[in-house]
């Protein structure tokens, strides 16, 4: 069987063409072409002319391919999104199977096979300092994961090696064993490997749903009672300014209310968006209580940079008062100073939430079906362009109703 396997579940845009064949001491898999470039910002422009070269390479015509397997997380939506749509659009167009398989799979296969053995942990990022990771068995099977939490909280207890990104490597527990080889991202073989029974086994695969992982960034409010604060402030002028180490508690104390059914964070994580150098976090305080937040981040190097809009979360007892406007225009400020676009994913469900980033410019321009887990609702995937930074009002339009 020839097959396409491809990956975008990192900053690695890998593509390659391989065959895989049965024997008598299990599936066999050789790779005939592969492409890697290192760019996380270049997906979307790399991949298909990635896959075009391998076939070129390997002396093969589109219509040679059997199937397609592609790398379905867990990984950022910025850029797996690509991969499995650049897979779902080959196996459509050529009338082939496309088999979705777990990144970290396919990338403790590639080590496995590079000779790292016994127990073994693989780990790749996750930005907001943190990581993807899951915990394999000496035998291959996943033990544990994938997982998405921070690296220094990885168990590492009897693992014979650790693989994976460097920079969430280094942040494992001082007892980690060393890392193995210098792997970062599957390879085409590891996902060709992953899927192999199946493929050979000729049924059809599972619809592909890409593994994110994470909690919604925005959801239908919950009712709950009004803070203390609040029931004796009344209308409370709303005051906006920077998040501070001392508000992540509660920061949690209200994700607990409004997401209590999508991973609320703790609040180590809310410090650890505080403290990075990559990221926006802001407060809105009424009667001296903190009623809503806002984190922004900023992905890629200035000049060439993306924004993601992490989270935006109002108290409910707060609702109604143009708080979350006031939030998303100061984050969008940020934006706009660079001249640079805003992602951001919001459940389909939550009219109140889409049409209020779709007043500030958002577009939605895909679908994330069964997204959220466990609720598994879907997703819309809105992007709002880049906006000239020297254009009056820019910003967008703050609104205290």
């Amino acid at each position: 069987m020839l097959i396409l396997a491809l990956d975008t579940s990192t900053p690695s845009v890998t593509a390659g063409v391989c065959r895989l064949e049965s024997g008598a001491h299990g599936p066999s898999v050789t790779t005939l072409a592969t492409r890697v470039t290192v760019d996380g910002r270049a997906h979307a422009e790399l991949l298909t002319p990635h896959a075009v070269d391998c076939l070129a390479d390997a002396g093969l015509a589109a219509a040679d391919l059997d199937a397609v397997t592609v790398g379905a997380g867990p990984g950022p939506f910025t850029g797996l999104r690509v991969g499995m749509a650049a897979a779902a659009a080959f196996a459509d167009a050529l009338g082939i199977p496309a088999y979705g398989v777990c990144s970290l799979d396919a990338l403790a296969a590639r080590v496995r096979a590079e000779g790292a053995t016994g127990h073994l942990v693989v780990v790749t990022d996750a930005r907001r300092r943190e990581a993807y990771h899951a915990r394999y068995a000496p035998d291959g099977s996943r033990t544990s994961g994938p997982t998405v939490g921070p690296a220094a909280e990885i168990a590492v207890d009897g693992v014979g090696h650790v693989a994976g990104d460097p920079a969430r490597l280094d942040e494992l527990d001082p007892a980690a064993p060393a890392r193995f080889g210098e792997a970062t991202a599957p390879d085409p073989a590891g996902l060709v490997t992953v899927a192999a029974d199946d493929l050979l086994a000729g049924g059809a695969p599972a619809p592909l749903e890409p593994w994110y992982l994470r909690r919604p960034d925005a959801v239908p409010p919950r009712r709950a009672q009004r803070s203390a604060a609040l029931r004796g402030s009344g209308r409370d002028e709303v005051v906006y300014g920077p998040l501070v180490p001392d508000d992540a508690m509660r920061c949690a104390e209200l994700e607990r209310v409004l997401f209590a059914d999508d991973g609320p964070w703790p609040a180590p994580a809310f410090l650890s968006e505080i403290g990075s150098r990559h990221t926006t976090c802001l407060a809105a305080r009424a009667g001296g209580e903190l009623v809503g937040y806002a984190v922004l981040a900023a992905l890629g190097p200035a000049g060439d940079r993306e924004f993601e809009v992490h989270t935006i979360a109002v108290d409910p007892a707060a609702q109604g008062r143009g708080i979350g406007r006031g939030l998303l225009a100061r984050l969008l400020a940020v934006a706009d100073a660079e001249g640079a676009p805003v992602v951001l994913d919001v459940r389909t469900d939550n009219g109140p939430a889409v049409g209020l980033y779709t007043a500030h410019g958002f577009e939605v321009v895909g679908l994330r079906p069964r997204y959220y887990r466990p609720s598994m609702a879907d997703a819309h995937l809105m992007v709002r362009p880049a906006r000239d930074a020297s254009r009056p009002g820019a910003g967008g339009e703050e609104s205290g109703a």
